[in-house]
């Protein structure tokens, strides 16, 4: 990402933040989704670049990120769906963001191929913790119970496989993770118990998730083609 699309971002993502203080508003979900409206832009210039270069036999790399980048695509828009249906704050869209979002999580997962197996030992450490925060909240899901479980289950899938992935960085790992902590302050907040400025540091983790994935798909792209 060039400084001026991540200033962009970084401007639109503060912008909204703040506004979460004053929040509801007319066209909130509007203001959301500019931010992810950038990474959407900069993803599709990827795909754009990506479909032109030729194809060569013997070597499938550009083939590959490719299709990489039309399922980062893929799981952008998703998210980006999920955001409107959740900015709505009807309490019935919440179930359909909840599904919004995992298959974006999906798609991520597709975007991080090829995984490797030398990092299974990592597995541990992302579910132990996923399952005691579940134990927190599991009273009091009643009919959400499972969707939340498999939501869960997903979530923490995504985060893992960028540790699993043969396209391993350092932005891909963080943003793993600042997806689950953003997803955990809003299931706590929701199911368990009510945190103090919850809106603020749930959007900044969430925001945070999203740039440092995209960036590290186009760190991991970069570092593909110099191996050519």
């Amino acid at each position: 990402m060039s400084n001026k699309t991540t200033a962009l971002f970084i401007i639109l993502a503060s912008i909204f933040c703040l506004t979460t203080f004053v929040e509801p508003y007319p066209f909130a979900w509007l203001i959301k989704i500019l931010p992810m409206l950038v990474l959407i832009f900069i993803v599709s210039l990827q795909v754009i670049v990506k479909s032109s270069i030729p194809f060569v036999a013997n070597n499938q790399t550009a083939d590959n990120s490719g299709k990489s980048f039309i399922y980062l695509l893929i799981a952008l828009l998703f998210s980006t769906c999920g955001d409107i249906l959740l900015a709505l704050g009807h309490e019935h869209f919440f179930i359909f963001g909840l599904g919004a979002f995992l298959i974006g999580h999906l798609f991520f997962i597709f975007s991080f191929k090829p995984l490797v197996k030398q990092n299974w030992l990592i597995i541990p450490l992302y579910l132990i913790p996923g399952l005691a925060l579940f134990s927190l909240m599991d009273g009091n899901l009643n009919e959400l119970f499972i969707p939340v479980l498999v939501y869960m289950l997903v979530l923490l899938s995504m985060a893992i496989a960028t540790v699993l992935s043969a396209k391993i960085n350092k932005w891909l790992v963080i943003g793993g993770i600042s997806f689950v902590i953003s997803d955990s302050l809003i299931g706590l907040n929701k199911f368990y118990m009510e945190i103090p400025y919850s809106h603020i540091w749930i959007m900044i983790t969430y925001y945070f998730a999203q740039f440092c994935l995209v960036n590290g798909m186009t760190a991991a792209s970069t570092r593909e083609a110099s191996y050519e």
